[in-house]
């Protein structure tokens, strides 16, 4: 027989087990500003400029580098990348980076996002599902600070981007970022800012990113080289993203902590496109509740689903859903597999539902 006590415990357990979790502890993300829109995708010339007092005289590589990874996030928003100098569309890239040495306080926090990030922005599906998590991040921005005792002088760098396309030398779009750094190389966070402004370009679903498929009896190993212990980041979600969390965290968030691990991967061979929909998506779907009227209710975003196509190698166009779980240190990943073509279509549905409710929260104006 059991007793009331045990019964009462048992129950308080399994309350507690099954709370909804929002995550607490956000990412960082830089500084951004957009100007300007463009209701299409176009052909355009791309063009880099980097200025340095710090770099080596010669950063023609480092310029190489850039461009491409620039040419490669508009290709797959469905820009041609033309290398016509005389393209009347041209895409400038300016990067600027300077040492400025400073007093580290005892305060630490996460910086606030910008409103003007968002604003005018709403037009597009991917820039609707960027701009709530924006916003979801900017509220109750106290949960993100933390405090320190020590006071030191550290090296320190501040890096500045300013991307514009031009239409025969007049300015149509503009956006501009800034961060500091403790390293010279600006490519340690120019990917996370790239990815903030060119959310507010239109794309084109008839892109479909390609990637490798990995090797069945070599899935573990690209697990623990690409997924274990790292964390994951995308425009779609202020939070961070882990498969297996490192093990201090297990010891700070023990209460909440289950076993996430490599067991939640399935079809093991689209791993490298799970790998890239956690550090590109664009688009979120909550799962908390499943109605989407309130899109900032904390309780909404307790589970989160992103899903995307992906050309594989020797499986063509597939498409691929991941589950995410909240905890109070970020989302962990509960399920990775490709999505059959019923569990698409249930999921296209709700993914436009949300969209339908995006565009009615940011329908502010007469």
């Amino acid at each position: 027989m059991i007793s009331v006590k045990t019964l009462i415990a048992v129950i308080l357990v399994l309350t507690i087990g099954c709370t909804p979790i929002t995550p607490e502890v956000r990412i960082w993300q830089p500084w951004t500003r957009i100007g300007g829109e463009i209701n299409s995708v176009c052909d355009l010339s791309v063009s880099v400029e980097i200025e340095s007092n710090i770099l080596p005289a010669d950063n023609s590589l480092l310029v190489q580098n850039v461009q491409s990874q620039i040419e490669n996030l508009l290709h797959r928003r469905g820009f041609t990348i033309s290398n016509d100098l005389n393209n009347p569309r041209n895409f400038r890239a300016s990067i600027h980076t300077v040492r400025r040495d400073q007093l580290r306080t005892g305060y630490h926090y996460r910086p606030k996002y910008t409103v003007s990030y968002i604003q005018g922005s709403s037009s597009t599906t991917s820039s609707a599902g960027v701009a709530i998590a924006t916003i979801l991040s900017s509220l109750d921005i106290k949960r993100t600070v933390q405090t320190y005792t020590d006071i030191h002088t550290s090296e320190g760098y501040t890096h500045t981007l300013a991307l514009g396309i031009f239409e025969s030398e007049d300015l149509i779009w503009q956006g501009e970022s800034s961060w500091d750094s403790d390293s010279p190389d600006v490519r340690d966070q120019l990917v996370s800012a790239l990815q903030l402004l060119l959310s507010s370009l239109p794309s084109s679903e008839n892109v479909v990113p390609e990637v490798k498929a990995v090797i069945r009896n070599k899935a573990k190993n690209f697990y623990d080289v690409y997924c274990a212990k790292r964390w994951f980041s995308c425009p779609a979600l202020p939070y961070r993203i882990a498969f297996s969390p490192p093990s201090q965290w297990k010891e700070t968030w023990k209460g909440e902590y289950s076993q996430l691990n490599y067991s939640g991967i399935e079809n093991s061979e689209a791993m490298s496109a799970y790998v890239d929909l956690l550090s590109t998506s664009e688009y979120a779907l909550p799962r908390g509740r499943t109605k989407y009227d309130q899109p900032l209710n904390d309780l909404l975003w307790s589970k989160v689903q992103v899903g995307g196509s992906y050309d594989i190698d020797g499986l063509g166009v597939t498409n691929i859903i991941i589950d995410l779980k909240g905890y109070t240190w970020g989302y962990g990943v509960t399920k990775c597999r490709i999505a059959d073509a019923k569990e698409w279509e249930k999921f296209e549905k709700r993914q436009d539902d949300w969209e339908g409710a995006l565009k009615e929260f940011f329908n502010f104006y007469e």
